[in-house]
């Protein structure tokens, strides 16, 4: 900037600052800088009302405004700050939060922001690949350059159950993988295998990038043969997060944001807010509450019932009316 302007003199003197001894309060080992993945600006009271009481809100953590959806946690214990870099992906609202380690030398327009750690699990591997090794080996794709993953096994390193689960940090500036393709040199056969995600933040159905939903994307993608958004929720999330990303998705008038076929049966939904019809063609929505189905003999049945009750209860009042009059008229004639 300094090269391209023609300073004058008072401008080009330089303020010397004796800044060594670092009056900054803040201690760069117990603090870090963060990023909410929100289309529009959060408040700060927003964004610390939704992470202090998801951090278990621990004893002296300050966060302050670092600029357009950025803050800086400051944490009383180290402890307390290694213990949310390593939860679960957080979120205000269903936005993402992305956390680097803060650096007092840093300006909060130079910090990028691209990195989330993530549980992912690699479905179906066969007993031979169930193991730290090759999960390491598998994720390479995933994981960003550099990033180590972290394997969920046992002592010896070994893998149990249907899926492997491998923790990995994901540029959220690239497309999810939806899985990955491995080949065996031993038995020279090349195979694909699924990959789900554990609490993932809000992403694109239609491109897969984290930030926008699919009815925001600039560049959506093309929908499978039977409608299906290509990165679609019953694909890349766990089956116990599907029901919470269905939940929250809109749905545009005519079709469903996820693009799979609406369901055959009416489902209870708030005034408030909107449904995602997810599921695949002909299945139930994914919703908590199933409605009754509505037939006109049924409403007339409630018609009658509802009139019947409010003959009672009018017939009740009458003769308690009644008995009223008559106790009044006996203290009269006493």
């Amino acid at each position: 900037m300094m090269g391209r302007l023609h300073l004058t003199a008072t401008e080009a003197a330089a303020v010397v600052l004796d800044d060594g001894a670092g009056d900054f309060k803040v201690h760069p080992k117990w603090a870090l800088v963060g990023k909410v993945l929100s289309p529009s600006i959060l408040h700060i009271n927003t964004i610390t009302s939704a992470l202090r009481p998801a951090w278990g809100n621990p004893r002296g953590l300050v966060i302050n405004p670092g600029g357009d959806n950025v803050f800086v946690a400051e944490f009383a214990t180290k402890a307390d700050k290694d213990r949310v870099v390593d939860g679960p992906p957080w979120v205000v609202g269903k936005h993402g939060v992305l956390l680097r380690e803060f650096d007092v030398d840093q300006r909060p327009k130079d910090m990028v922001f691209k990195c989330l750690k993530v549980w992912i699990r690699i479905i179906n591997l066969p007993f031979g690949y169930m193991h730290r090794r090759w999960g390491e080996a598998i994720v390479g794709p995933i994981g960003m350059v550099g990033s180590v993953p972290l394997v969920d096994c046992d002592a010896t390193g070994r893998c149990w159950g249907s899926y492997m689960r491998v923790r990995v940090e994901i540029d959220v500036h690239k497309p999810l993988m939806r899985g990955v393709t491995v080949f065996s040199q031993r038995l020279n056969v090349t195979e694909w295998f699924d990959v789900q995600y554990e609490n993932l933040p809000h992403y694109c159905f239609s491109c897969g990038i984290l930030g926008h939903g699919s009815t925001e994307c600039k560049d959506p993608g093309e929908r499978e043969a039977d409608g299906r958004h290509p990165y679609s929720a019953d694909r890349l999330c766990t089956p116990d997060d599907r029901k919470k990303k269905y939940s929250g998705a809109k749905m545009s008038s005519g079709s469903a944001s996820a693009g799979q076929g609406r369901s055959s049966t009416p489902v209870k939904e708030k005034p408030s807010q909107s449904h995602n019809n997810g599921g695949a063609p002909g299945k139930p929505q994914h919703t908590d509450d199933y409605a009754e189905v509505s037939s006109p003999a049924k409403d007339k049945q409630r018609a009658r019932t509802k009139k019947s009750k409010a003959d009672k209860s009018s017939a009740k009042e009458k003769l308690s009316s009644q008995d009223q009059g008559i106790v009044g008229q006996k203290r009269k004639s006493q």
